[in-house]
């Protein structure tokens, strides 16, 4: 029972994980989430290997003594290190890479995929190389761009529409039925893209994500029958700029907080 009312940790480099969480939250009213993002080190996308690697264990070492029951990654550029984050920690780690490449292959009829994903991502060939295993096409396009034009919340002006466009053109002629986001902040810009790709798939880690959880957390499900707890902090300090943004995910959290300088 102590085990089921343990809170579920979830940490990105910024909001972007908060598309993540939301859906959580909507799938799991009951549980408690412990939401941290890690804006000190904001984007990880065009960090070097060996620092997001170190930030992805301290974090989740930070969640495992915050007595989490599992950890879930809500980044893909971190989830790629979250074999690594398994062998130190003794709670289950969750990838968004995984499911989300699973309902891709699922969703698919030609078998050709496009990836939208940061630098950080795209060069590490790890969505690339699940989604070739199984025998599908996939075209994976650079879009670090994006990170920084949703966390300055200028999503919608002209000058988007123009970078959006200068980015995904190469998918243009690819003939893809299916594109993943494969960074949680890109869902946050999917008007945008759809309006050149317009009616294929659009995979989001949110979803299989939210599946996946069930499975990992059988039997340690919250029973209580009041809403769980969402509590956020940041690495960094809390100012209204911070907090406007995250009330764009109109998510009603119970505490937000600066834990800058306890996760070194």
């Amino acid at each position: 029972m102590y085990l089921n009312k343990c809170p579920i940790g979830v940490f990105d480099s910024g909001i972007g994980g908060l598309t993540i969480l939301k859906r959580l939250v909507q799938d799991y009213p009951n549980e408690n989430f412990i939401y941290i993002a890690d804006y000190e080190y904001n984007p990880y996308g065009t960090k070097k290997r060996e620092e997001i690697e170190s930030r992805v264990i301290k974090i989740g070492k930070y969640l495992e003594e915050q007595q989490c029951k599992v950890i879930i990654i809500a980044c893909n550029t971190a989830s790629i290190y979250a074999e690594k984050l398994q062998k130190v920690v003794k709670i289950p780690v969750i990838s968004v890479i995984e499911p989300t490449v699973n309902l891709a292959l699922s969703m698919t009829k030609n078998n050709r995929i496009g990836l939208l994903a940061t630098d950080m991502t795209v060069n590490s060939n790890y969505y690339q190389n699940l989604i070739k295993n199984e025998s599908a096409y996939v075209k994976a396009i650079s879009a670090s761009p994006f990170v920084e034009i949703i966390e300055s919340n200028m999503v919608d002006s002209n000058e988007t529409d123009k970078i959006v466009y200068s980015i995904i053109k190469p998918l243009l002629s690819e003939k893809i039925d299916t594109l993943i986001y494969g960074c949680t902040h890109f869902e946050l810009i999917h008007k945008p893209v759809y309006k050149y790709l317009k009616d294929i798939n659009y995979i989001t880690s949110g979803i299989p994500v939210s599946k996946h959880l069930k499975s990992v957390l059988s039997g340690q499900l919250n029973e209580q029958k009041s809403k769980g707890s969402i509590n956020i902090y940041s690495t960094s300090k809390i100012d209204d700029n911070l907090v406007n943004k995250i009330e764009i995910f109109n998510l009603k959290y119970d505490k937000i907080e600066s834990i800058r300088g306890k996760i070194n």
